[in-house]
């Protein structure tokens, strides 16, 4: 007879279906998350490697390589982005995009995420280049 009511009970069901759900509502919702931390990642090194090839272009203050690689980490740590002075590359008067008489800053970026071991290519690096007329 107990067996029964405790059958019949609807009490705990919604904590069940919770239990069952949660799980992967909240992994997608945290993926969704990183998605859109690796795409604004992308557009800020973009812009910083654009502004950097503009600065390198027309600025004094960046002369030499060392300089427009300090611009750079500079530019990319006000976004709150750790970037290393190795990790940006400048070409002068280069071919970029099909465009002759380009400079060209390349910047890589290390990107930390909890799913890059969970999803198959998930990018660790993010690379981003920026082209602006010599």
């Amino acid at each position: 007879m107990r067996l029964l009511q405790l059958l019949r009970c609807r009490r705990g069901s919604a904590a069940v279906e919770f239990a069952l759900v949660a799980p992967t509502f909240l992994t997608m919702l945290a993926g969704v998350e990183e998605c859109c931390r690796l795409i604004w990642t992308n557009q800020v090194l973009s812009s910083v490697a654009f502004s950097t090839a503009r600065c390198a272009t027309y600025s004094s203050t960046c002369a030499t390589t060392s300089a427009i690689q300090t611009y750079a980490t500079q530019a990319a740590g006000s976004y709150g982005l750790t970037v290393a002075a190795a990790n940006v590359a400048y070409t002068a008067n280069t071919t970029c995009s099909s465009n002759p008489a380009q400079n060209k800053v390349t910047i890589t970026y290390s990107f930390n995420s909890p799913f890059a071991g969970l999803i198959p290519r998930f990018p660790t690096t993010v690379t981003s280049t920026g082209c602006f007329v010599a």
